[in-house]
């Protein structure tokens, strides 16, 4: 899977669940809130290490969503109803 659907993953989470890129990088650690906008633009990798460190400092429900991105069919229904005509 290409390094750009994780990113655009991340940075919808981080919209949905208003996770703002500070206070991330705070609970990640060894990323700098100017490295991780750089990666969410594109224009800088960050690794897997610190990428998974940011996955791991947001909330596991945020975690889920993120998850649910990639195999939408293998979690809960989205929160958002559906019309059945």
């Amino acid at each position: 899977m290409s390094g750009t659907k994780y990113r655009d993953a991340l940075r919808k989470v981080l919209i949905s669940w208003e996770i703002s890129q500070a206070s991330l990088c705070r609970k990640a650690g060894k990323i700098s809130p100017s490295m991780l906008s750089s990666y969410l633009e594109g224009s800088k990798d960050i690794g897997t290490d610190r990428f998974c460190r940011l996955l791991n400092a947001i909330p596991s429900g945020a975690q889920a969503d993120f998850y649910a991105l990639f195999s939408p069919e293998s979690t809960s229904p989205p929160a958002v109803e559906r019309s059945h005509n």
